[in-house]
């Protein structure tokens, strides 16, 4: 699959859910507006909350990080973007202009799942998707031991961000006892593996892996031919995920504007 055409599919399941839901107290800063082929997205209260996609239909203008900065701006939040390396080289020159400046790396990995993936029987695979609590419970326990104590609440609102947009919810045992588990979104041909985390006495047994499998299989169940998934660069997740198919294909780079910073005119 193009690594730009995946760049916006991934975009536009996410502006999708931003745009469907029902405003509330909760979720009035909620929503996405286009920009240059990708979205500015703002799941309100949640960790999601920059640009994708942004660039990967024609090279970034002015205009567009001026619609960046207001859609972030009028909720309060600094202006970040997520982009491809394609992109984050094209447009050097305007970014730094605009004051934005590298914060982190993310690794990309994708897959061809046209065929059966397999999956390991070494595991019971419980698809929790009626049980959305309980998915969170799970999912954001094996995460809460690397985000600092006045984040909790942040996380808790990421993990329920992704149930509520998740196709299908994932839970692993291992001997009877819920190990770990992720969330899948499909659209059209490509099958989105996120949000997903082991608790920390069943680290290191291969647990992610089984995760990231049965996803794999469910996925293409659904007619997805196609697999992404994004992680921290330098995870151990990114061993895991090619045990069971999936492959690095290039790292984008998590922009951030510094406070304060306005377009230097010329």
């Amino acid at each position: 699959m193009d690594a730009l055409r995946a760049e916006r599919a991934e975009a536009a399941y996410w502006a999708t859910y931003a745009r469907n839901i029902p405003t509330s107290d909760d979720t009035r800063d909620t929503g996405a507006v286009p920009v240059a082929g990708g979205y500015a997205i703002c799941l309100q209260g949640s960790s999601i909350e920059y640009g994708l996609g942004v660039g990967t239909s024609r090279p970034l203008r002015e205009d567009d990080l001026r619609i960046v900065d207001e859609f972030y701006g009028s909720r309060g939040l600094p202006s970040q973007l997520e982009l491809h390396p394609l992109v984050a080289e094209r447009d050097a020159a305007l970014l730094s202009k605009w004051g934005y400046v590298p914060e982190r790396s993310i690794t990309m990995l994708e897959g061809d799942i046209s065929t059966d993936p397999g999956r390991s029987d070494a595991f019971a695979i419980e698809n929790l998707t009626s049980r959305k609590n309980e998915w969170i419970e799970l999912v954001a326990a094996g995460m809460s031991d690397a985000v600092p104590a006045d984040e909790l609440d942040r996380l808790r609102r990421t993990t329920y961000v992704c149930a509520s947009a998740a196709s299908a919810l994932v839970a692993v045992r291992v001997d009877g006892r819920l190990a770990g588990g992720g969330a899948l979104g499909v659209t059209g041909d490509v099958a989105f593996l996120f949000c997903a985390s082991t608790l920390p006495a069943f680290r290191r047994r291969g647990v992610h892996a089984a995760s990231v499998s049965a996803r794999l299989a469910l996925g293409r169940s659904r007619g997805a031919t196609f697999a992404l998934m994004t992680t921290p660069a330098g995870s151990d997740a990114v061993g895991s995920a090619q045990r069971v198919g999936l492959h690095p294909s290039y790292e984008r780079t998590r922009y951030r504007k510094r406070v304060g910073r306005r377009a230097t005119r010329i």
